[in-house]
């Protein structure tokens, strides 16, 4: 836990003294804020999902601002939330009846990214390709409970994930472009040991002017 918080915190000093020592010219960058689909795809060999069940695919909505602080580099954060609910109807003989009970299964994840952008070309450029590393803060919640009640789990984890990747913006207008990010993940702390996985990115970003 230390050692990741020690991480950020050299990744936080390391942005805003590249932000102090920009001159008046750089200072003039717009802010950019976006809103994206951003599914996960477990790349381990256990399954150790986000969520407890089958499924290795998780989605979540991603909500960004990001702003360029060089003519290459930008600095990007925001918030991703995903909440994800499964309910599995099945038959019990109990008793003199047979009865139909319920699992719920409740899992919700908030990821705080911090992202760095390295861009191979000028705000200008319709393609607008770059380089990306990033450090995710999460917070994992998951609950379990039977309709008959009597099982019942629940439990709120802190995660963080490092990963790179690339991405371009296709400017559409002044304003608007499309976003898309491919990366490659890797769980620093998580509920299980070697956790891979590869995520998607797709959305809308507006520049301010």
């Amino acid at each position: 836990m230390k050692k990741h918080l020690f991480t950020l915190t050299l990744l936080l000093l390391g942005t805003i003294h590249i932000v102090n020592g920009q001159t008046k010219e750089h200072s003039s960058y717009p802010w950019s804020f976006s809103f994206s689909y951003s599914p996960k795809i477990n790349a381990s060999k256990f399954k150790n999902n986000l969520n407890s069940g089958e499924f290795s695919y998780f989605t979540s909505f991603d909500h960004k601002f990001d702003h360029r602080v060089t003519n290459n580099l930008a600095v990007s954060f925001g918030i991703d939330f995903n909440r994800y609910i499964f309910n599995q109807k099945f038959t019990t003989f109990y008793g003199i009846e047979p009865g139909i009970r319920e699992i719920y299964h409740r899992t919700m994840l908030m990821e705080l990214p911090l992202q760095l952008n390295f861009h191979l070309r000028d705000t200008s450029k319709v393609f607008n390709p770059f380089f990306k590393a990033a450090y995710r803060n999460a917070f994992h919640y998951e609950n379990i409970e039977h309709s008959y009640g009597y099982v019942h789990y629940e439990l709120i984890r802190y995660f963080s994930f490092i990963e790179v990747g690339f991405g371009s913006y296709l400017k559409l207008s002044n304003n608007f472009s499309l976003i898309y990010e491919t990366s490659f993940g890797y769980g620093l702390n998580y509920k299980s040991p070697h956790y891979y996985y590869v995520e998607g990115l797709i959305g809308v970003r507006y520049t301010l002017k």
